[in-house]
């Protein structure tokens, strides 16, 4: 079964004090999912839902999920960290994994921590993302950010899973 997103219906409304932008689209045959993603204009926060329903007859496996990309991050010093709910941080350029209801990314030289609180909890994953440059002295490797995979799987039964996140940016100065 491909994805097949033609048919997606993008939204994007000013409300308020967010930005509003919603999809809705099938992903294959019985699994239907509707996103919404609130971007605050007057402080630094990003709320995403995503609902995703399941019919009678569709594939009962798999795992349904957001992936964030934290490229604002460089380097993989000790200062630059990632904990799940609390847990001892480990570097950005350090693979983790975890069950969470909290991801907190920590940037010590920029002073600033990004926190994203999972409704619910769900499975983490966070990896480095890293380049492979050509220079004068060869091929180096060179810390870009990472990726954090937040994800749960689909439920047996038909019925709806839903996975809300919210992302705030604190400033540590």
């Amino acid at each position: 079964m491909a994805a097949r997103t033609p048919s997606a219906k993008p939204g994007l409304v000013e409300s308020g004090s967010d930005l509003l932008l919603s999809m809705d689209f099938p992903v294959c045959e019985g699994v239907e999912v509707s996103k919404r993603l609130a971007v605050s204009l007057v402080s630094p926060a990003i709320r995403y839902d995503a609902a995703f329903e399941l019919s009678e007859g569709a594939a009962r496996w798999g795992r349904a999920g957001c992936e964030i990309c934290a490229n604002l991050l460089t380097g993989s010093e000790d200062d630059r960290n990632v904990s799940l709910d609390g847990r001892p941080p480990v570097r950005t350029g350090v693979r983790g994994e975890g069950q969470a209801g909290s991801v907190c990314i920590l940037d010590g030289w920029r002073r600033f921590r990004a926190v994203i609180r999972i409704e619910g909890g769900a499975d983490v994953w966070h990896m480095p993302l890293d380049s492979v440059n050509r220079s004068e002295k060869g091929y180096e490797r060179v810390h870009q950010g990472m990726a954090i995979l937040i994800s749960r799987p689909l439920p047996a039964v038909p019925g709806r899973m839903r996975l809300s996140l919210s992302l705030e940016l604190e400033d540590l100065a």
